[in-house]
């Protein structure tokens, strides 16, 4: 395993000082810490915020493919522009809406 098969200790320690922030920030809200990476396994050295999910880039459902077919709805779908209820149904459609995104996206992390 080389350190372009793992998440780095850096981009993991931007996700926790972004967890930090919004502890500042919010006090005792619920988040979620997510990172889309395309591999789900932390490096040797890196320290991952508790809780936090991954997000596959890669696979039929990865979430590039999902962003790109959603955007593709969206730019063909005349009806969709300045319609908030149409771009809401695209978004669910897509699995890209709440808790829809957690429930089809996050991968357990190794």
């Amino acid at each position: 395993m080389t350190s372009k098969d793992v998440i780095s200790k850096k981009v993991l320690g931007h996700l926790q000082q972004s967890m930090t922030w919004i502890d500042g920030q919010y006090g005792a809200v619920e988040a979620v810490p997510v990172i889309i990476h395309p591999h789900s396994k932390a490096g040797p050295t890196a320290s991952a915020p508790r809780g936090y999910t991954h997000h596959d880039t890669k696979g039929p459902q990865g979430t590039k493919k999902v962003l790109a077919a959603f955007v593709h709805a969206l730019a063909s779908d005349e009806s969709a522009k300045r319609n908030l209820e149409r771009i809401a149904a695209l978004l669910s459609d897509n699995n890209l809406n709440g808790e829809m995104v957690l429930e089809h996206f996050a991968r357990e992390c190794r």
